[in-house]
């Protein structure tokens, strides 16, 4: 929030004493949230738990078509603008790039451009469609990730991000939870487009819901 707001002059400070009482959290099923791990799924499960006894109102969304649609396209999306933005990176210089990433871009010159314009169709409509969800919700509560953090020959997946992403809504990733393993996991609060500091004020509310305070 501090780095966000010192680059950009908006003021991203966390309000203090933000509560729970009245809030309406939601809870969207793209993806279907089968994709997380069975300790995700549960650490998830009681910390909405915790955070419906502060006084939230938890709003199940279910599964939505135009949402769907658009994540399954993120891909599309992503790719074909990665290899218009480095395009003179491969061309002159694709030995200096990681394996992984060139062999990459080179798969997504491949993409047609009517793929790519139907993918941001479909991305402009969940974007109207996410603007109406937070209509009805303050906020979304879902996994940040599948489950618990890769080692490091990889990032992982980003599954539950990739929506976002694409939609342009603020995503922060909560910590504090626990596999019982002990493996640390996170959830994921979403806000509206333009309002990241009611994402952030709400993410540091539910913090101190998981750390008990």
């Amino acid at each position: 929030a501090f780095f966000a707001g010192a680059i950009t002059g908006r003021p991203f400070a966390v309000p203090a004493g933000v509560g729970l009482e009245g809030v309406r959290i939601g809870l969207p099923r793209v993806p279907d949230w089968s994709l997380a791990s069975a300790a995700m799924r549960d650490a998830i499960e009681r910390a909405l738990l915790a955070i419906e006894a502060r006084g939230a109102r938890l709003v199940d969304l279910g599964a939505d078509a135009a949402l769907q649609a658009a994540w399954e396209v993120h891909a599309t999306v992503q790719d074909h603008e990665a290899a218009l933005a480095l395009a003179w990176e491969l061309d002159t210089h694709e030995d200096r790039l990681p394996p992984l990433l060139a062999t990459a871009l080179r798969a997504a010159r491949d993409i047609p451009v009517e793929a790519y314009d139907a993918a941001r169709g479909l991305a402009n409509r969940a974007r109207k469609r996410m603007a109406a969800l937070f209509d009805r919700v303050d906020a979304l509560v879902l996994p940040a990730a599948p489950g618990a953090a890769p080692d490091m020959s990889s990032t992982g997946q980003a599954l539950f991000n990739r929506l976002f992403t694409l939609t342009g809504d603020p995503a922060v990733a909560v910590p504090g939870l626990r596999a019982p393993d002990g493996a640390p996991l996170g959830l994921q609060v979403v806000g509206p487009f333009g309002h990241d500091e009611r994402a952030l004020a709400i993410a540091a509310a539910i913090e101190d819901v998981i750390a008990g305070r």
